[in-house]
């Protein structure tokens, strides 16, 4: 086995284990570009997973793959998958704003510096979007998602060096 292919690895992580990483979108990579349509339609996934669960108790929703460079130590680039990282955790954030016991979630990748205007648009409208149709949704779908976090939603995470 050659060292290049021992620094590289695959795994199947849970979307809260991935958030919790140290992700940064490096510049080369285009702007965050999902609007409310995709984030609808992420929901509805999302949403359409927790009815699984009860009929499939060993079920897990596998969100896509996400494929990431290590940079520095434990940093990663995000090579692939910037849309869908993003968007679920501006989810996760927004459902943390409607708990009764909101907690400080401050997932490493929303710590970033957005400087492009397409990205810092689109990240403000999903998230406002996220928040008004939880609340719509009301409490029992909230908490659906939130234990989806915990353990439906996983995500294939290939990890490579340079």
């Amino acid at each position: 086995m050659s060292e290049t292919s021992r620094e590289n690895e695959a795994s199947i992580e849970s979307v809260e284990s991935l958030l919790e990483r140290e992700l940064k979108i490096p510049e080369y990579q285009r702007p965050y570009k999902w609007d409310t349509r995709n984030i609808e339609a992420l929901l509805s996934d999302v949403l359409n997973a927790t009815d699984e669960v009860r009929l499939y108790p060993d079920f897990r929703y596998r969100i896509g793959t996400v494929l990431l460079r290590r940079d520095n130590g434990d940093v990663y680039d995000i090579v692939d998958g910037q849309q869908r990282i993003l968007s679920l955790a501006l989810l996760r954030l927004a459902l943390e704003s409607l708990s009764e016991s909101a907690s400080s979630i401050t997932y490493p990748i929303l710590r970033q510096r957005f400087l492009e205007k397409t990205t810092q648009r689109n990240l403000r409208e999903n998230y406002r979007f996220c928040k008004a149709w939880l609340s719509r949704k009301g409490r029992d779908v909230q908490e659906k998602l939130r234990v989806a976090y915990e353990g439906l939603l996983e995500v294939v995470v290939i990890r490579v060096s340079t």
